[in-house]
């Protein structure tokens, strides 16, 4: 047993050795796996970060790329716009110079208009006082003629009443003469009958003298008046011729 020990130390000692030295050999490896995986990260990393920055140079490119085309498409809108702006304001310009003539054609249309409404009204007007004073013209000389007529018809009334005037006289003093001489009593009533003759007479005379001077519109309804007083007169001689 004592003769056993110390190979199986031995044997221990190289299992423990051996051991050791797989031990060795798996930190070893492990430490070269370590370092083997640390420069693949370092590699992944690195390639990682260039891809990256060739990602990030790509998106800056394309964000340069699509920054030039907003700018450029901006600069297009804003021209579009300034064109419409220009087109439109000279629209805007040319309209108005359209209905500043169109003002100024309507004024002128206007004016002319006024004026040839003024003519026209002028020689209207001249022509209604051609006309007006050809009428009254016309209405003077027929005024003028019936106020002729009327004279002369005026004058033959005056004298028809006057002539009837003096017959009723000549019969007022016949009938007085034949009074004189007839009987008292018929006399008498002749006288009474008579007594109102004279002053009918002096009456009936001043309206006959009213005839020259009475208008026109009045002359009818004068000659009338003066018409019943000699009718008045007559019937007052025939009663007192009746009383002889």
């Amino acid at each position: 047993m004592n003769r056993l020990t110390p190979r199986l130390m031995i044997l221990a000692a190289s299992i423990a050795g051996l051991v050791a030295c797989d031990d060795a050999k798996k930190a070893e490896q492990a430490q070269e796996n370590q370092v083997e995986h640390a420069q693949e990260a370092q590699k992944e990393r690195a390639e990682l970060t260039q891809e990256q920055r060739e990602e990030q140079a790509k998106l800056s490119r394309e964000h340069a790329e699509d920054q030039h085309d907003l700018a450029k498409d901006q600069a297009e809108a804003r021209n579009d716009v300034v064109k419409d702006v220009n087109d439109t304001t000279k629209e805007i310009r040319d309209e108005q110079a359209k209905l500043t003539n169109d003002q100024i054609e309507l004024q002128q249309k206007q004016q002319k208009e006024r004026a040839d409404l003024n003519k026209d009204q002028a020689e209207e007007r001249g022509d209604v006082t051609k006309d007006q004073v050809e009428q009254r013209n016309k209405d003077a000389k027929k005024v003028a003629e019936a106020s002729n007529d009327v004279q002369g018809d005026r004058a033959k009334i005056v004298n028809d009443k006057r002539e009837k005037l003096r017959d009723l006289e000549q019969r007022a003093s016949e009938l007085q003469t034949k009074a004189a001489a007839a009987p008292a009593d018929e006399k008498t009533q002749v006288t009474t009958s008579l007594s109102g003759f004279p002053t009918k007479r002096q009456a009936l005379e001043r309206d006959i003298e009213a005839l020259n001077s009475v208008t026109a519109a009045n002359l009818n309804r004068a000659t009338d008046k003066v018409e019943k007083e000699l009718s008045s007169l007559d019937k007052t001689l025939d009663k007192a011729e009746s009383r002889l």
